[in-house]
């Protein structure tokens, strides 16, 4: 999530890259415009808790597998957001915790697939890796103590930022 408000990510130059790339933007910003309050994304006591999804979670993995292999983008933004559909009345704590755990094996094996492409800069990710490790472990143990509400409006907010940088390109 860091790299997304630090600079706009890297825009495709094919006509159908640049539409699903404008896409990407649009469905942020409407998330993190539901995820205020616009929508159904908020918690509610009076929406009956969700059940056990096991058919469309499945679905889910598939379509982030599939989305993380070729864009890099899903796992956090998309897949935070549609769990968060799925299961709207489980914290918000456990969600991204659940997200970031299956992060883990997908972005571990998209990589691989990379590796053996050869489509890996080590020289972009080696620093990525040092700024990003120390600031997982800082996020990790502050979302725990963090209130539910104000997770969601930090998930809200960088949504909209990634959604407004993707837009302008």
């Amino acid at each position: 999530m860091g790299r997304m408000l630090s600079t706009p990510p890297r825009m495709s130059s094919s006509p159908a890259g640049i539409r699903a790339q404008r896409l990407e933007g649009c469905r942020n910003q409407r998330t993190a415009f539901r995820m205020r309050g616009g929508g159904r994304l908020t918690n509610s006591a009076a929406e009956p808790a969700a059940g056990p999804r096991p058919g469309l979670t499945i679905g889910l993995g598939f379509a982030l597998g599939v989305l993380v292999s070729v864009t890099s983008v899903g796992s956090g933004a998309l897949g935070t957001v549609a769990l968060m559909l799925l299961y709207p009345r489980m914290a918000t704590s456990r969600i991204v915790g659940s997200d970031l755990a299956n992060a883990v094996p997908l972005t571990v094996l998209a990589g691989m697939g990379h590796w053996a492409l050869g489509t890996i800069s080590f020289n972009l990710l080696l620093p990525l890796l040092l700024g990003s490790i120390p600031g997982i472990i800082l996020g990790s143990v502050t979302a725990r103590y963090l209130p539910d509400a104000l997770l969601r409006i930090g998930l809200a907010a960088v949504l909209a930022v990634s959604g407004y940088l993707i837009l302008i390109g």
